[in-house]
């Protein structure tokens, strides 16, 4: 089990119970849609309710987990920086993956 930070201008309303969370190894990235900005998501709501796809990047690794940060100038992050736990990683130092959030009913 891991926490991930999700802007509250990326969220849906009503707020979803449940979330599914996929990680995408090298060679087998999908290709980035749906990236959305604060401004997008203000004009029309319901672009929230889209899933997060989100490259990230190795940053840091620590006892237990490994810190990786999404690509791109902060402010336009659709995720925070997730901890991924190393035991759910397929091998050592993986530079890229490839995050995706999807909203789930219960």
């Amino acid at each position: 089990m891991f926490e991930i930070y999700i802007p509250k201008w990326r969220v849906p309303e009503p707020i979803p119970e449940v979330i599914k969370v996929s990680l995408y190894f090298p060679p087998h990235l999908p290709e980035l849609k749906n990236i959305l900005t604060s401004e997008m998501t203000k004009s029309n709501p319901n672009l929230c309710k889209l899933p997060i796809l989100s490259q990230i990047k190795w940053y840091s690794d620590h006892t237990k987990t490994v810190r990786y940060n999404p690509i791109g100038l902060p402010d336009t992050w659709e995720i925070g920086s997730p901890y991924i736990p190393v035991s759910i990683l397929p091998q050592n130092h993986i530079e890229i993956l490839v995050i995706q959030i999807q909203w789930t009913e219960k």
